[in-house]
Formats: C-alpha cells, structure tokens, sequence
C-alpha cells in the first residue's frame, strides 16, 4: 500500500515530519477522499490530514491564498466538486503561489475562457429551445430551473467535445422536472391517473388531463 510509507513503523501513527508538509497534507487529503470500503488507512489518512489542515487553517503561518485554498478544500474536497467551479477557483489559488509557471497559468485561463464561452453559447441556445417549445407560457406552475439544469449538466458533461450529451441532458432534466412539478404541485390524483396512463400509452397527441387545464401533450413531452 502506497500510503504505509507516512506511517511511523514503531507507533504506527503518521510520520510526525508530515505536519511540517502543509502542502502534503492538502494532497493527502484530497486522495483519501478516493477511499473505497475496507481501506483503513484512507481512513486514518482522512482523519489526519483534515485535523492538520484545520489546524493551519486557524493560523496566520501560512499565506494567506493557501489558507483560503484549505478552507475551500475543507468544505468541498476536488472529488465531491463541479471540476468547473473547482478550475476557475484553483485558478486563482495558482496565482500566487510564487513559483507558479506564468506560461502554464496564461494558457489554464484561456482554456477556462473559451471553455466557459461555449458554454455559455450553449446556454443560451437551450434556453431558447425551451421558450420555443411555449411549455413555460401554457404550464405556469412549473419551475423556472433551465439554468440550473444546464448547470447541472455541466457537472459530468462540462469537456468541451460531450455538447451533445450536455445539451440532451439538460433537455431531459428540464422534462423530468417538468413532470415532477406536475405530479407534486399541481395535479389532482384524477388527473395525475389519466397523466399516468397517457404516459403508459404515449399516443400522439394525446389530452393528458381531459379538463384541458393543463394542456400538457404527449406531443409536447416529445419536443426534447
């Protein structure tokens, strides 16, 4: 096991050299955040690293962009966060550091740039799907939450070669959300059995609610 080597042999606690190393515990623990079940010394990696860093944390020892960089990885370590987010807050964090590499950091922001470009263009091209599809006009009960959603996407589709798969799944988070607003907020169980039984049948043009309330279509729920 790769992590035994911090381990003191005589104690079997970690290797007391490490706490001086504020920049190998930060990786140490992030990588114990990789852990799987029945590995202990992740575990004990975990325990020791985040107690390390909360306490540099609560110092003025350390600079101050370093500091910042633990906080951050205390509340949301690299492997539980958006990998976007993370880049454009590593980013800054890189800054300065003294020893950065000037030509590495120009070129870490104009990918994060045109990166974040397409991104936006891709927002903006599925917000206007869903005003084309009239569903926010005839179905007001139903969130808003076509930013968020693409956002969402963004979280395991953000490379810039997956815009299919980002755009699609942004299109089927917004129709199940749709749906869900329908079944939690506004249905009444007589109408949510014929939505149901619609949905079973998926005919073309089917009335999903026969009192014309809602006006959702089987047809609509196709427009993704």
């Amino acid at each position: 096991d790769a992590f035994h080597k911090f381990k003191d042999l005589k104690t079997g606690e970690f290797k007391e050299c490490l706490r001086r190393d504020v920049r190998g515990i930060l990786s140490l623990y992030e990588a114990s955040h990789l852990r799987l079940h029945g590995e202990p010394i992740l575990e004990e990696a975990l325990s020791f690293s985040r107690q390390q860093l909360k306490e540099y944390s609560a110092t003025n020892v350390i600079e101050p962009h370093l500091a910042a960089h633990i906080e951050n990885a205390l509340i949301c370590p690299l492997h539980k966060s958006a990998r976007r987010i993370d880049s454009w807050r590593y980013i800054s964090f890189y800054a300065q550091e003294e020893s950065r590499d000037e030509t590495l950091l120009r070129f870490a922001k104009l990918d994060f740039n045109f990166v974040q470009l397409m991104h936006q263009n891709e927002l903006a091209f599925v917000s206007r799907w869903w005003r084309d599809t009239g569903l926010q006009e005839k179905l007001l009960y139903a969130r808003d939450r076509i930013v968020e959603l693409y956002f969402w996407a963004t979280g395991s589709h953000y490379e810039p070669h997956k815009v299919v798969s980002r755009i699609a799944a942004a299109k089927f988070a917004k129709m199940v959300s749709l749906v869900d607003d329908t079944y939690d907020a506004y249905g009444t169980p007589e109408e949510l059995q014929l939505f149901t039984e619609a949905f079973k049948r998926y005919h073309e043009n089917t009335i999903c609610f026969t009192n014309g309330v809602t006006g959702i279509r089987t047809k609509d729920l196709s427009t993704i």
